[in-house]
């Protein structure tokens, strides 16, 4: 009886729920309030909805035509590059000197074939 009766409240929160789509689920905004202070006596002079963009998209996920979102975090990079001034140009011509010494050695072995 009992788990009959959880089988009846559990089918009838998923028919007022939205399908899940994707990874996350859909989850209600609270309506916005304005408080006492913020609501003037003269109702022509209230300010509409700042977030009517946000509220489209709440209602197309809620009739689920668009899958639940989460807002993406961006992450910083870990790896810094510090540079030196000048450092790069003297580690290169040390690099070139090297590369240089090599190129000599294999032209001196090709001359003794």
């Amino acid at each position: 009886m009992k788990r009959h009766r959880l089988h009846l409240t559990r089918k009838e929160r998923e028919e007022t729920q939205p399908r899940r789509l994707g990874k996350h689920k859909y989850e209600e905004d609270l309506p916005e309030v304005l408080f006492t202070e913020q609501v003037n006596g003269n109702l022509r002079t209230l300010h509409g909805a700042h977030a009517l963009l946000k509220d489209r998209l709440k209602s197309y996920q809620r009739r689920e035509l668009i899958e639940p979102r989460k807002r993406q975090i961006k992450k910083k990079s870990k790896m810094l590059m510090k540079y030196e001034p000048g450092a790069r140009g003297a580690r290169e011509s040390e690099n070139q000197k090297e590369i240089d010494a090599l190129n000599t050695q294999i032209k001196e072995k090709k001359k003794k074939f």
